[in-house]
């Protein structure tokens, strides 16, 4: 029976699967083509496969009526890489394939079509148009289309993200789970360092803690950008048990920063303290218990860390590190790749298969983000990446100022912690090629929905948190 209602909210809230004769329609026939896809899989993929898509279906059926929850599930499994830590098959596949299905689910429902817009859009279309350009002109073409692939899964990501976000509550959702991800990465981190049999062999590559991820240096980009919001929430709420839960987890997350002998990613976090310690130099209590707490870390870190830090800051053992010779070399071979190829430069994806001309070793990343990115979509690529970037640093600033407005304090904390993390996830950039990580574009999206919510709460500040099914509306062009 349909719950009626003569309260829009009231009556937009209930969890009616009674649908408007248009609705009605218009569902059934979007359900006929994934209808013929599943007993299309019953038929040539056999039972096993068909249960597994059964199981994604009904899980799609809950996020028809609520989709924020499948974004939720999308931002776990990224920022924990739990697909990719236990080795699921297809990779992060079942994860756009589920943002598809949760983004179509809530289109159809409310035959609400509209996309929300933002300059940052504009920005990444124009970076994606360019990728297509490089395509054309690309070394190794074929090689170039299959990149092109991922770039395409990621966007896709990232348009679900910047539409499903409507209010606090979906922020405060989203934040959490993020924290809630990195947390679990690093705890299973620990336990396969510390706990897992492993032989002699599986111990000296695992010598460095990479949680669930199978590079050490992105756990650390996933701790840099989160922790500045902690800390920023810990010290305004004060002596709490939810922010005693919260320093627990700050904790437990430089320790597995630390775990991880990312240099880029200590590098990064330094930046990002001394950041917070400007920031809030007004706050004494912050200022007194943060250097507490980092002198008593500078006792428990062991030695070694802090000589796989330092030969970033001597020339003698710099050049003798073998890891940092051979970054320089890619970094000047992807200088060399952009001097020959500066517009369009030499096709995503192709420079994994010329990295033979300056190094015999395997197939390497040039190790900088925004070289890389520049070596494979030449001066408009990376003039579009940069752009992006700045505008996700606009958002978040934004954002900040318009939750203070609005009394928001918590929500303009967590902005701006988020803008100092991103500063850090730029400078960790400069240490290893991030551009096609799906943890970067989230971040990249999360700073739109934030900005989208801030203007809504700026215009109507006695809107509710609870109405989580209100129909999306394009955000004003700013």
């Amino acid at each position: 029976m349909a719950v009626k209602s003569d309260n829009p909210v009231l009556a937009d809230q209930a969890l009616s699967l009674v649908l408007q004769p248009a609705q009605r329609t218009y569902a059934v026939l979007a359900s006929l083509p994934f209808l013929l896809i599943y007993l299309a899989v019953v038929y040539y993929a056999g039972a096993g496969t068909a249960l597994t898509l059964f199981a994604g279906l009904c899980l799609a059926a809950f996020v028809f009526m609520r989709p924020i929850y499948g974004l939720l599930f999308c931002l776990f499994i990224i920022f924990s890489h739990l697909v990719w830590g236990l080795g699921i098959k297809q990779g992060y596949l079942p994860v756009v394939f589920f943002s598809i299905v949760a983004l179509l689910a809530r289109k159809i429902y409310t035959l609400d079509f509209t996309l929300t817009y933002d300059r940052q859009v504009v920005y990444l279309i124009a970076f994606f148009g360019v990728a297509v350009l490089s395509v054309v002109g690309a070394m190794f073409p074929l090689e170039a289309f299959r990149y092109l692939i991922v770039y395409l899964k990621v966007f896709v990501f990232y348009f679900l993200l910047i539409n499903v976000i409507e209010t606090k509550r979906h922020l405060w959702l989203c934040l959490l789970t993020i924290l809630l991800a990195n947390l679990s990465s690093v705890l299973y981190g620990f336990y396969n360092l510390f706990f897992a049999p492993q032989s002699a062999g599986e111990m000296m590559v695992k010598a460095r803690m990479r949680g669930l991820t199978d590079d050490p240096n992105i756990l650390a980009m996933g701790v840099v950008f989160i922790i500045p919001a902690l800390l920023l929430i810990i010290f305004h709420e004060g002596w709490k048990a939810r922010s005693l839960l919260y320093l627990l987890g700050v904790m437990t997350l430089l320790a597995g920063l630390v775990a991880s002998f990312s240099r880029g990613g200590t590098v990064a976090l330094g930046i990002v303290l001394a950041i917070i310690l400007y920031l809030k130099r007004s706050w004494p209590l912050f200022l007194l218990v943060l250097l507490l707490s980092l002198t008593l870390v500078l006792f428990v870190i062991p030695p070694t860390f802090w000589q796989h830090l330092l030969t970033l800051f001597d020339l003698g053992k710099f050049l003798a590190d073998p890891s940092l010779r051979w970054r320089g070399r890619l970094m000047m071979g992807a200088l060399e790749q952009i001097s020959q190829n500066p517009l369009l430069g030499i096709g995503i994806g192709n420079w994994m298969l010329i990295t033979s001309r300056y190094l015999s070793l395997i197939p390497l990343a040039v190790h900088n983000t925004f070289l890389h990115v520049a070596a494979e979509t030449g001066v408009f690529g990376i003039t579009l990446f940069l752009l992006i970037f700045v505008r996700s640093f606009t958002n978040y600033y934004c954002a900040h100022r318009l939750f203070s407005q609005t009394g928001e304090i918590r929500l303009a904390l967590v902005s701006q912690g988020l803008f100092v993390g991103l500063v850090g996830v730029f400078v960790g950039a400069l240490f290893l090629s991030v551009q096609e990580a799906l943890i970067i574009w989230a971040m990249f999206g999360l700073s739109v929905a934030m900005r989208r919510v801030a203007e809504r709460e700026n215009d109507n500040p006695a809107s509710s948190s609870d109405g989580s099914t209100r129909r999306s509306r394009p955000m004003a062009k700013p």
